[in-house]
C-alpha cells in the first residue's frame, strides 16, 4: 500500500518481496528519464522502496495503485499496465 505519510516509502520488510523494479524499468514505463522518477522519488510523489542511500527499488502491486489513483480521468478509471 502506498504510503504518503513516509513521504512515499513503504516502510517494511521488502527484500524478500518479488517482482521488484528497477528506477530505469519504471523510468521508461512512466516515460521519463531516470533523473525525473528519482525527483519524484525525493518528493514523495511516488511510492518507492529504498535500501540505504542508493538503492531504490518499486513494488509492481503499490505502483500500479498509485497508476491507477493517478490515472488522470481515463475511461476505465485504471492507469497504465505496469511492465
Amino acid at each position: 500500500m502506498y504510503a504518503p505519510e513516509t513521504g512515499g516509502v513503504i516502510e517494511e520488510d521488502w527484500m524478500s518481496r518479488e517482482p521488484l523494479l528497477t528506477v530505469e524499468e519504471v523510468a521508461a514505463w512512466l516515460a521519463v528519464t531516470p533523473e525525473t522518477l528519482r525527483g519524484m522519488v525525493r518528493r514523495g510523489e511516488i511510492p518507492h522502496l529504498r535500501s540505504g542511500q542508493k538503492l531504490i527499488r518499486f513494488d509492481r502491486e503499490q505502483l500500479q495503485q498509485w497508476a491507477d489513483q493517478h490515472s488522470g480521468g481515463t475511461q476505465d478509471g485504471k492507469g497504465p499496465r505496469v511492465p
